[in-house]
């Protein structure tokens, strides 16, 4: 089977900023329309700020947030 192995992506400064910044990112994968983050601790998003820049979050499982963009 192929690799699931993918490149680091970058957040946007002001989305990072938003989720607590860089050092509250453990992870991020890219996919259709939405970033898949996970984090460090989920109680440092500024739901008010994404809710700015961004069309929302999901939160399927602690830790965890799909942020649409």
């Amino acid at each position: 089977p192929a690799s699931r192995d993918v490149e680091p992506i970058a957040l946007p400064d002001d989305i990072a900023a938003a989720l607590g910044g860089n050092d509250n990112v453990r992870a991020v994968r890219a996919l259709h329309g939405r970033y898949r983050v996970e984090l460090t601790d989920a109680a440092r998003i500024d739901e008010g700020a994404l809710a700015q820049l961004t069309r929302g979050i999901v939160r399927p499982q602690p830790g965890v947030c799909h942020i649409l963009v």
